[in-house]
């Protein structure tokens, strides 16, 4: 008995190994050490720090970094996790899966220390550990390092609830989830039911016509319906007018992302559409500028027939003297003929002079316009084996902007050697193809582009932050929620993009 009770203690043989250079003997010892004393001894606290030295030295850091998880576990359980010796080791775990590359819960670990939440921190231990632990893991133990006396009575309800805390989360984060556009679209609803009837019908007298493309066009707005003559066709199609009551904002964000819809926009001159078309009111005084360039183009075919050239000016002192009351600037105003030869620097031909003026341009020493002037160009072009004599006029509405044709272009009266060129029509798919006229009858309008394309904003928007949400989550259920919503939002944005709102 007295030999074996002299027999060194394993932790001596360990440290006598160590100093002899027998590492492997000496990690061995230590081991055992450990396992027969317990995880919490002193002199096994020592020997897993020897553990770590060992192979720190032997550059295996994954086995260093699982010794000191042992350790840390260890540590907390003697000393608790306010001992400066567990910040020690907190420290070490940090700069080990730094160099291992696990940045992350590294960090967490240490701000969850830094609370002093020992079953946290324990947790976390768990998830740091690799497959191939060095050693056999202890069975953690809730020891009063971690919590003061207080917590002890409440210890079992807290308990509960941390584990209660995941499956909380994760279900108010799904309530959120489907609940923000749940609200949004009954917001819509109780707008739509309660806030009363839109007003915007009162702004559109009934039986009213309106005039574009210096009166090819008519629109009459009669009994909830929208009548179109084009010419020798007729089209006629239901209309919805709105102001921006809650009403219209309800049955606006509630329509079906699928219609096609046409919208105006209502102006004191009267109607616009989304490619800048007027329909004026038939007592607006742009009718009247117009009415006065179709008569100056009258005039300038009759000189041409008569006198073979059109008419070089239109002042008083000329014999081919036309004037006209300017509504805009209340004086006696006259047309201004500017010749123009081509080729010039800037055109080659007659036909590219042609499409810089119908996309709002002017013609080489074109005086400049104002509210209600009228412009006029004799344009000559000669080369070797063509000519061409003609005579061109265009007028500004109330802005100085240049009139609005059937075709979206700016509307130019274009005679060829004394003949009146036809107007283009109107474009009449996009009123056949729409389910409904919309107009916007409001003196605050958000513009046709937004108005049209809400709903392709709205549900494009609502898409774009549940797929992001979806990217941003980590617990499964709430990302596959997010994921599932964004996708049905894009599929609604799809939608209404196919369904092509109409703009025209």
């Amino acid at each position: 008995m007295t030999d074996k009770n002299q027999e060194p203690s394993p932790f001596t043989r360990a440290i006598e190994s160590l100093e002899a250079g027998d590492t492997a003997k000496a990690e061995a010892l230590f081991k055992q050490t450990i396992k027969e004393l317990g995880p919490t001894n002193n002199q096994s606290l020592l020997s897993y720090k020897s553990l770590i030295s060992l192979a720190t030295e032997d550059n295996n850091y994954t086995k260093a970094l699982n010794i000191s998880l042992d350790l840390l576990d260890a540590q907390i359980q003697a000393l608790g996790i306010r001992h400066s010796d567990c910040t020690r080791t907190l420290n070490n775990i940090h700069t080990l899966c730094n160099t291992l590359g696990n940045k992350e819960l590294a960090e967490e670990i240490m701000a969850m220390a830094r609370e002093a939440e020992r079953a946290t921190v324990a947790t976390s231990v768990k998830r740091l550990r690799t497959n191939d632990e060095l050693l056999e893991e202890e069975e953690e133990k809730e020891l009063p390092g971690a919590r003061t006396i207080f917590m002890m009575p409440i210890a079992p309800i807290k308990d509960w609830v941390d584990s209660l805390g995941e499956k909380i989360k994760s279900t108010l984060s799904i309530l959120l989830l489907v609940g923000v556009p749940a609200l949004i679209f009954a917001v819509f609803g109780v707008l739509y039911l309660l806030g009363g009837q839109s007003s915007g019908d009162g702004a559109l007298a009934a039986g009213r016509t309106y005039l574009a493309g210096g009166g090819l066009v008519s629109l009459t707005m009669d009994g909830g319906k929208a009548i179109f003559n084009l010419g020798d066709r007729k089209i006629t199609q239901g209309y919805q007018a709105f102001t921006g009551t809650a009403f219209d904002l309800g049955r606006l964000m509630l329509a079906p992302p699928w219609g096609r819809e046409y919208w105006m926009e209502l102006h004191p001159e009267g109607l616009t559409n989304a490619a800048g078309l007027m329909f004026y009111r038939a007592d607006s005084p742009e009718l009247e500028i117009i009415s006065h360039m179709q008569n100056v183009m009258v005039a300038a075919d009759r000189c041409y027939r008569e006198e073979r050239s059109y008419p070089e000016s239109f002042n008083k002192d000329d014999i081919h003297h036309f004037d006209y009351d300017n509504p805009f600037t209340t004086r006696l105003d006259y047309p201004v003929v500017t010749s123009v030869k081509l080729p010039d620097k800037r055109f080659a031909n007659r036909n590219q002079l042609f499409a810089h003026l119908r996309a709002g341009g002017t013609w080489p020493g074109e005086p400049a316009i104002y509210p209600g002037a009228i412009n006029c160009g004799h344009i000559v072009s000669e080369t070797q084996t063509s000519y061409f004599d003609d005579f061109v006029v265009h007028g500004c509405n109330r802005l100085g902007r240049p009139f609005k044709g059937t075709d979206g272009a700016t509307l130019l009266f274009l005679s060829e050697r004394g003949t009146l060129k036809e107007q283009p029509p109107m474009p009449a798919s996009g009123i056949l193809a729409s389910t409904g006229i919309y107009v916007w009858t409001g003196t605050q309008s958000p513009g046709i582009f937004l108005l049209a394309n809400r709903l392709c904003l709205f549900y494009g928007a609502l898409a774009i932050i549940y797929l992001l949400l979806g990217r941003l989550l980590k617990e499964p259920k709430s990302k596959m929620v997010a994921n599932l919503l964004g996708f049905v939002a894009l599929v609604v944005t799809i939608l209404n993009i196919m369904a092509w709102q109409v703009k025209l």
